[in-house]
């Protein structure tokens, strides 16, 4: 480490220095800041997985999907189990709504809801294969 001569003003300046601190000539060009690549990326996208049925700790495509798939058919059976435990009984169907509805506005459920998790799952897909080229999956 030595000593230079700044050229704007000629102050006495370490040759390591990146603009004189008398004057503010600059030097050194300032190097690039250098950005890792880390092997979990953090995108906005992170946020809908997390509420929606994907957990952090899970990183494998697969078991990703498996997970979904599992998370996808409880709540199939949940919402069939709730709808048989709370069908209308014979007797009450005279102040409550018709089965045929009832059965109709569950079919109604269902069916969004497979559509809902298809809709997940290509845009999952192609975040992925985003993610994969850019490199921030494996």
């Amino acid at each position: 480490m030595s000593l230079i001569k700044c050229p704007e003003c000629s102050n006495e300046i370490s040759s390591e220095a990146f603009s004189c601190p008398k004057c503010g000539y600059p030097i050194k060009k300032t190097p690039e800041p250098i950005y890792e690549k880390r092997g979990r990326h953090r995108d906005p996208y992170d946020f809908y997985f997390n509420c929606f049925g994907t957990f952090d700790g899970i990183n494998s495509y697969w078991h990703r999907q498996i997970l979904n798939a599992v998370i996808f058919l409880l709540s199939i059976f949940s919402f069939y189990i709730f709808g048989r435990v709370l069908r209308p009984t014979p007797e009450s169907l005279f102040i409550t709504m018709d089965p045929g509805l009832y059965d109709f506005l569950c079919t109604i459920f269902i069916i969004l809801w497979i559509i809902y998790y298809m809709w997940s799952w290509l845009t999952l897909t192609k975040v992925w294969k985003i993610q994969r080229k850019e490199g921030y999956l494996r």
